[in-house]
């Protein structure tokens, strides 16, 4: 009897943790801008160009501008893809210094604690040399220090393929539009949720937090999520000369088959290549 009453209190824990969380979700989902639809025939708000319409094709310029709007993070810095020319399994990803194009004597090895560092800023330009294939380009999330126009859910080997599938039913449920992208190495999953503005980077860490353990908890009670390795950005709150972790963009065109693509609920590459709700 005692171990029956043990197991009725827990479950009625347990349900009382489900309502705080489901609540908490209702607060994020109020207090924060509107979760994008980036849907295939939008265009970001500010372009001067004119809207097409519903059933036109975006054309390569508007590629651009939709994608530069939705994987912007701070505008004033962001960072490369680079490997090494003697060992060509020595990658890293390092932030774009003007000084670097040809002034500065220093060894990069220099750069991170360079007192006269002076970061290139992040344009469409340099987004459209990501989509031609010509680098790898790569966003810090974090502006000012605690805000975020989007969060990343990062799941990595195991059985991430399944567990971004729970969590994306989950994010449908709680109406939160959430997309999937193959990881560059085809080993991982990437779910993302764009938003509208600028949101605390505390409340859209705590929405993914919350989507994690209903999903656990509500959806899929068999699923693990041992895939989960963080939620990007990692910090809720960062020092405002710190740059904080990086993110690599999407439609890498030096990556595995079928990896660094957007994908649907059943895992199958979507056919505008962007994250829509086709």
């Amino acid at each position: 009897m005692r171990k029956l009453a043990d197991l009725i209190f827990q479950r009625d824990r347990r349900r009382e943790e489900l309502s705080k969380i489901q609540k908490e979700i209702s607060v994020l989902t109020q207090k924060t801008p509107s979760l994008i639809l980036p849907f295939a025939h939008e265009t970001p708000k500010d372009t001067d160009q004119q809207k097409p319409s519903v059933s036109a094709p975006l054309t390569p310029q508007q590629k651009v501008s939709l994608f530069f709007e939705l994987f912007k993070g701070r505008g004033d810095v962001f960072a490369e893809r680079w490997e090494s020319f003697y060992d060509p399994q020595k990658v890293g990803y390092s932030p774009i210094c003007i000084k670097r194009s040809g002034e500065c004597p220093r060894p990069y090895s220099f750069c991170k604690n360079c007192p006269d560092k002076h970061y290139k800023p992040f344009t469409p330009k340099d987004i459209e040399q990501h989509l031609l294939g010509n680098k790898t380009v790569v966003t810090y999330p974090l502006v000012n220090g605690r805000y975020c126009p989007f969060v990343v859910i990062d799941l990595d080997e195991d059985d991430c393929r399944n567990d971004a599938k729970a969590i994306l039913e989950c994010a449908e449920k709680f109406g939160i539009p959430a997309y999937l992208e193959i990881s560059r190495s085809g080993k991982g999953i990437h779910i993302w949720i764009f938003f509208e503005g600028l949101v605390s980077a505390k409340d859209a860490r705590l929405l993914c937090d919350s989507l994690i353990t209903l999903t656990q908890n509500q959806i899929r009670m068999e699923v693990s999520l041992s895939s989960f390795d963080r939620i990007i950005p990692c910090q809720d709150v960062l020092d405002t000369n710190q740059l904080g972790n990086l993110v690599a963009l999407p439609l890498q065109k030096k990556r595995r088959p079928n990896a660094s693509v957007f994908v649907d609920k059943n895992l199958q590459k979507k056919a505008s290549g962007f994250p829509t709700r086709e």
